[in-house]
């Protein structure tokens, strides 16, 4: 990749990277792997080892990372492999890990921890980024373990040549191809698909560019061996004796030249070849003087010209005696004032490398560094084999003036060539990017990148750090520059942090050891993966700090490590989720006892919870520390006054301070209310006194769909919810809210098993208009109101699309707005409007649901669901809840794996039913509901299907429709 990212996409990005991972998209949607840790083999392992945690992928349903307190494992005596096989056979036997499909990609004593990695190979193809292992401690006590491996791989035959793969993949590049090779083994890819991950055979197809007037390109690119489709395709041009010196600009070509060593540098003395120090001194045996012959070329560089240049400068001093000091003289073309600018910053960010990574050795060569390249500008890359550099051109300054860009270029091959080293490959482009900005920033000691970058302009910078950091998964973008922003800022930031009790320039270097150390980790992933990335990259950090083998009590530098990735949005604790189970509706002066429960990968990261709430209508914020047991966090609600309506949501930090996610999502109360989603509703002293379910014809005045309507699908219907999926995740329900079984109302309705999308809104906006509500009966009323809105869950153009709520004091006349917002809730939530009858005592709603079409980009799914309005009026009912005949309940969660959890409002005995689409019974029992109204259900042994779950309490009942997914 370039140093610099241009803005124009037409001009500058032709051929843009693909791939099928969206990290950041499923982490805005709500999207965790959290219901893994309830799962059998899950359960199974931390009886044993009940310190453990493990963030588990989405993608292999298997442990991604998993650690905690060190394992003493007697199996396999003192050999690391023979261990770390016995124990994933042993310990993980009930993931059913193909041992014989794992080859052995990295056994390696870092000198803090050993590692014993293996990649899946099924039936001689490559699983690409498999990646099993184990990390043990150097007394050889287990600290880590990862599972990224796929079971049951369907056994498939490629449709398409070799030849056809090439064909396809240099049809969808836009500009001048140079050639193409394809390599002849196939290898498995996973791909993402409604749920579940597709093993898709595979041809690596390399195409080589020259993109018009900009780079080359060298594109990676996956060709699915059956249809044909490019599943991924990705740039990897990755772009930003007698002693000798050169006359080097520190920072850039405004600096004042100052003569520095040129250290490694090849001189030849009577035909034998000897290399100047680190110092840029030469010892060698002649005595002077001396003619030598000092080439631009070392033990590290070989420095030529252009495109295609290969001729180095030969550099003959007459008369050298011992302790001159030889000043390397610049020449045309080969020798420039820019060549030796680079030469030097090149050697000087090798050497800092060599300092923090000393067994790494296969930078220890030669790279051919191409300067005064004419076929573009405003540039510099890493291409594999070179780092390249544009002459003056186009209002910009050759990069090769630049000092930090010559580190970002060259640290583009540590990456690179590093990982590769150690049996992998590296793979995220955005992590290259960043990681290429800290070895610069690291060296230099400074937040800037590119300063001097502009013609006339000593102060333009390409990147800094030290103001707006980018922040996950909001700047998100797609580009690997702008994206790798954020995880080179938390590593900045660490720095920033240390800095508070010793000077920066210690803090820099403090900061640049973990860094550097902390690559044996070995974290990487795709495209599209920079949330699981990045916070691989954060417990790497904790780990390589830590002094004990043990994260769960903490590091030398926890509190600092975590600041800093929480500020770029990279939490400890981001995989977390909060179960809450909220009616809403409570008697007055009956004190209620708030529950919420954390459920997080690594339980001994869980610190604080906070409810921060305030009444309807008023911005005065208030908050309370929840009590805390565990997991779970309890706290009495503050006011029992009738009347009041309060509005809140929970906030959980890990055990640095820091926060870590909130429930329910984006609902702070300090974003913007078109971003904002709904809070928790805390409704005191009301009772229900009409209510429409949508079970039952409508009244006359209803209107679905009003004439300005333009929506060409998904139009509003009154009907039983028909679910549609995609990766697992629910986009338009599969149950009303009312019963779970009934109707409401809904955008489209698709036929069962139909894909996602088919019945979603699409061309325009349609409207569902209610009756009009007459509240002259009534005192104090507020109407309440179920929705379900999802619009963000495609990766083309997510949350472009409103939701509106509107109401109408004058029978549609006009209307004033309720809601306006592009963030989904794809769950069903309660919204509540408070009429005001000075203005007028009849209301009627309007509900708004819109593709809003951008010219020929494609929309993502829309998708809307109404039910449940009623109207409450002041003072309490009978049991504070809408209809004495039903039980007001929670169940959750839902989809469950091994267990439910039923929350009512009521005490005493309650029996549950849960029967199968057969109506038969699958598990009936009554029990006592504990202290705080909660009662637990094993399902562990019940099989993958949809349920109906039936309680009884105290004469009331209610019925909630279950998936039980394993």
């Amino acid at each position: 990749m370039s140093l610099f990212a241009h803005n124009d996409e037409g001009q500058f990005n032709p051929n843009p990277n693909i791939t099928p991972y969206h990290d950041a998209i499923d982490y805005l949607n709500g999207v965790t792997s959290t219901s893994f840790l309830s799962k059998p083999e899950w359960k199974a392992f931390i009886a044993k080892y009940p310190s453990w945690g493990a963030r588990f992928s989405n993608y292999t349903q298997l442990p991604h990372r998993a650690f905690g307190e060190p394992i003493s494992y007697p199996l396999g005596g003192n050999d690391p492999i023979t261990k770390a096989k016995a124990f994933i056979q042993n310990e993980l036997k009930d993931y059913r890990i193909p041992m014989d499909e794992l080859v052995l990609t990295r056994n390696f004593n870092d000198t803090k921890f050993i590692h014993v990695d293996f990649k899946q190979v099924h039936q001689g193809k490559e699983v690409m980024w498999s990646n099993v292992g184990v990390r043990f401690s150097q007394d050889l006590k287990i600290v880590m373990f990862y599972l990224d491996a796929y079971k049951d791989i369907p056994k498939t035959n490629p449709a398409i040549s070799q030849e056809e793969a090439i064909h396809i993949a240099e049809k969808a590049i836009s500009t001048k191809i140079i050639n193409s090779t394809v390599l002849p083994e196939l290898k498995y890819f996973p791909l993402p698909n409604d749920g579940k991950t597709d093993l898709r055979l595979v041809y690596e197809v390399t195409v080589n560019t020259q993109d018009d007037e900009v780079l080359p390109g060298i594109y990676a690119t996956y060709v699915d061996a059956i249809n044909g489709q490019i599943l991924y395709r990705q740039n990897k041009v990755n772009t930003i004796g007698f002693t000798v010196k050169g006359d080097i600009f520190p920072i850039n070509s405004f600096d004042t030249k100052v003569s520095q060593p040129l250290p490694h540098l090849l001189v030849t003395i009577n035909g034998t070849n000897y290399y100047t120090d680190e110092n840029g001194v030469l010892n060698a045996p002649p005595a002077g003087p001396i003619n030598p012959s000092i080439k631009l070329q070392g033990k590290y560089f070989k420095m030529v010209t252009g495109v295609n240049g290969n001729t180095v400068n030969d550099f003959t001093p007459v008369g050298v005696n011992n302790n001159d000091v030889v000043t390397y003289t610049p020449s045309n073309p080969n020798a420039t004032e820019r060549h030796i600018n680079v030469y030097y910053h090149g050697n000087r960010i090798h050497d800092f490398m060599k300092m923090r990574l000393p067994l790494f050795t296969s930078m220890d060569n030669a790279l051919t560094a191409r300067v005064d390249r004419t076929d573009a500008n405003c540039n510099a890359f890493y291409n594999g084999t070179s780092i390249n550099f544009y002459t003056t051109a186009g209002g910009c300054n050759a990069l090769s003036y630049v000092g930090d860009v010559v580190s970002h270029e060259y640290g583009h091959g540590i990456t690179n060539v590093f990982w590769q080293s150690q049996g992998k490959n590296f793979s995220n482009g955005a992590m290259g990017e960043g990681y290429s900005d800290v070895w610069a920033m690291s060296l230099l000691k400074n937040p800037y990148i590119g300063k001097g970058f502009y013609v006339n302009q000593p102060n333009s910078l390409i990147r800094r750090y030290d103001i707006n950091p980018k922040v996950y998964p909001q700047n998100i973008v797609g580009e690997v520059h702008a994206d790798g922003e954020i995880i080179a800022g938390a590593w900045w930031d660490y720095a920033v942090n240390l800095s508070q009790s010793m000077p920066l320039s210690t803090a820099v270097d403090t900061m640049s050891q973990l860094f550097s150390r902390s690559h044996y980790g070995l974290a990487n992933g795709p495209d599209g993966a920079e949330g699981q990335v990045y916070y691989d990259i954060l417990i790497d950090a904790l780990q390589y700090d830590d002094d004990n083998n043990n994260l769960n009590d903490g590091t030398p530098h926890f509190n600092e490590i975590v600041e800093a990735f929480a500020r770029h949005g990279i939490y400890l604790l981001m995989n977390t989720t909060i179960e809450h189970g909220a009616w809403g509706v409570y008697n007055a002066g009956t004190q209620v006892t708030l529950d919420a429960t954390a459920i997080a990968d690594f339980p001994a990261f869980v610190g604080n919870m906070k409810m921060f709430y305030r009444k309807k209508g008023t911005a005065t914020l208030d908050s309370l520390l929840m009590t805390k047991s565990g997991n779970n966090f309890t706290g009495i609600f503050p006011s029992t006054t009738m009347g009041e309506i309060y509005e809140y949501y929970f906030d959980l930090y890990d055990n640095a301070g820091q926060y870590a996610t909130s429930a329910p999502k984006q609902s702070k109360f300090s974003i913007a209310s078109k971003e904002r989603n709904l809070p928790y509703h805390h409704i005191i002293g009301y009772h229900t006194v009409s209510s429409i379910d949508f079970e039952s014809n409508l009244n006359a005045e209803w209107q679905i769909g009003v004439p300005s309507d333009n929506a060409t699908a998904g139009k509003w219907v009154v009907d039983f919810p028909v679910g549609t999926f995609t990766n697992g995740a629910i986009v338009q329900t599969d149950k009303d809210h009312t019963s779970g079984t009934g109707k409401c109302a809904v955008t489209g309705n698709t036929s069962p098993g139909a894909g996602v999308g088919t019945g979603d809104v699409d061309g325009g906006r349609t409207t569902l208009v209610s009756q009009e509500f007459d509240l002259s009966g009534y005192s104090s009323p507020i109407i309440s109101y179920f929705r379900w809105f999802s619009n963000s869950q495609s990766s083309s153009n997510p949350r472009k699309d409103p939701w509106r709520t509107y109401a109408s004091y004058n029978n549609g006349n006009t209307w004033f707005q309720l809601e306006r917002t592009f963030q989904p809730d794809v769950s069903w939530r309660k919204a509540v409007f408070v009429p005001d009858l000075n203005v007028g005592t009849k209301v009627r709603l309007m509900f708004i649901a819109t593709d809003s079409v951008q010219g020929a980009a494609t929309g993502t799914w829309v998708e809307a669901a109404i039910d449940d309005i009623d109207i409450l009026e002041i003072g309490n009912g009978p049991t504070g809840i809408k209809d004495i005949a039903t039980l007001q309940s929670v169940v959750y969660p839902n989809p469950a794996s091994s267990s439910l959890t039923i929350l009512t409002n009521e005490k005493g005995k309650i029996k549950y039913t849960l029967t199968n689409s057969l109506s038969q019974v699958v598990l009936s029992q009554t029990n006592q509901v504990d202290l705080n109204n909660k009662i637990q259900i094993d399902v562990q042994g019940i099989p993958t299907g949809f349920y109906f779950l039936k309680l009884e309490q105290n004469g009331r009942h209610s019925i909630h429709k279950i998936t039980i997914k394993k």
